[in-house]
């Protein structure tokens, strides 16, 4: 019996000192397993973050694009936006089959011009009709100042509706 007393305080004493050497290894594997927790832990937070800034960015995005498309759409597509100009003449806010008649009443007036030519000792007075000035293509330019704000992309429009805030568009 004292033999077997004596193989099971060895055993204890054996397991003791395994217990104390792996307890000193013990806690180095649970500190770097609590390390790489946290760096674990690190890099989702970093990716979080990294997310959380992508939506913002995305958001403010979507934000400032709808705002533009408000804008730009505010526009009524059957008349002319304001501050348009062909030639002289204002057809902001008219309608294409008004501003063709704009364009004819003003092409008549600019008719009635009366031009003076000399040559050599003479002078004749001559009216712009008499000379053969006539506008053409009536329709194309209603048409680009139709597009003018209304054709494009939105971002397109949306400078070209500021831009109108700020000069006339001529054509």
């Amino acid at each position: 019996m004292a033999a077997k007393k004596g193989k099971k305080r060895v055993q204890q004493n054996n397991r003791n000192t395994t217990r104390k050497t792996s307890g000193s290894q013990g806690i180095k594997q649970r500190r770097m397993k609590m390390n790489l927790r946290n760096k674990k832990m690190k890099k989702q937070r970093i990716q979080k973050m990294i997310m959380a800034a992508v939506v913002c960015v995305l958001f403010l995005f979507a934000v400032y694009y709808l705002s533009m498309r408000i804008y730009v759409n505010k526009a009524d597509e059957k008349v002319i936006c304001e501050n348009v100009y062909i030639g002289k003449t204002d057809v902001s806010g008219l309608t294409a089959k008004k501003a063709k008649a704009a364009l004819k009443k003003q092409a008549e007036a600019d008719g009635q011009i009366e031009v003076t030519m000399n040559a050599d000792e003479k002078k004749e007075i001559v009216s712009l009709e008499d000379l053969g000035a006539k506008l053409r293509d009536t329709d194309a330019l209603v048409d680009e100042a139709m597009k003018y704000g209304k054709k494009g992309s939105v971002r397109k429009r949306y400078r070209q509706m500021k831009a109108l805030e700020e000069e006339a568009y001529v054509i």
